[in-house]
């Protein structure tokens, strides 16, 4: 079973924040939108799982319930964290619920007799890849988006100079290292890393408390969202995989 969760939340984060444009999530509250949406959910979950035509019935619950997720999402209110989140957390939640509910999956798919065992491992830290850095970029953007509304002047400082969108880049690759230190085991990369960002806006910090707080507040959120990411992944890896894979992640 978790090997099916595995793939389908593989097909999740690349539907989602790989095949989502900024188009369909700004239109998604027209039917025809969110049904383009659950197109990619379906394509993309059917595929994951290997192309079997007894897993349609799972590829179909988990695409009804997604399009369902994104539906009440889209009506309650967008752009605000805590919709952000119980939106997220209902699509995971629904990839390792829904498989125990229906009899084929993984295992009756294309994929399981082609591939090497750990397929589904290397599949999950995929997912874990593109969710610590892509959805732990939204969230971190969401979290501060209210703060700079709050105060012009905190805005005017923080999008003054520098590289457009090198920000977000910075951050990703922030939020991708913090990911490998954690599968890795090497939590002091994490400490080098916070340390090596707090040295290079160490200038800026100086100038005003509030671009400092601005500073801690957005490091602490997105290298915090890495972490736990790498820490449920390495959970689920290790369900998938007892013994490790050597040289990346060991128990």
């Amino acid at each position: 079973m978790l090997e099916t969760s595995a793939a389908l939340l593989l097909a999740h984060v690349l539907a989602d924040y790989a095949f989502q444009t900024d188009w369909i999530v700004e239109n998604k509250h027209r039917f025809k939108v969110l049904a383009l949406h659950g197109a990619i959910v379906f394509a993309a979950s059917w595929l994951a799982l290997g192309l079997a035509p007894a897993t349609l019935p799972l590829v179909a619950a988990v695409t009804l319930l997604h399009m369902a997720t994104d539906a009440v999402k889209t009506r309650l209110g967008t752009g605000q964290l805590w919709s952000y989140l119980a939106d997220q957390a209902l699509h995971v939640a629904a990839v390792f619920a829904l498989p125990a509910v229906f009899a084929a999956g993984w295992a009756d798919g294309l994929w399981a007799g082609l591939l090497p065992p750990a397929a589904p491992a290397v599949m999950a830290l995929a997912a874990g890849l593109l969710f610590a850095t892509r959805a732990g970029g939204i969230a971190v953007q969401l979290l501060i988006a209210p703060l700079l509304a709050r105060d012009w002047a905190l805005r005017a400082q923080v999008n003054g100079g520098g590289i457009k969108g090198a920000g977000a880049v910075i951050g990703q690759m922030e939020r991708g290292l913090a990911y490998a230190s954690v599968l890795t085991g090497n939590v002091a990369g994490i400490a080098v890393l916070v340390a090596a960002k707090s040295i290079l806006r160490f200038s800026d910090a100086q100038k005003s408390r509030k671009v400092a707080e601005y500073v801690i507040i957005g490091t602490m959120a997105s290298v915090g969202w890495a972490v736990l990411t790498g820490i449920a992944l390495r959970i689920l890896v290790l369900g998938l995989l007892p013994g490790g894979i050597p040289g990346l992640l060991l128990p």
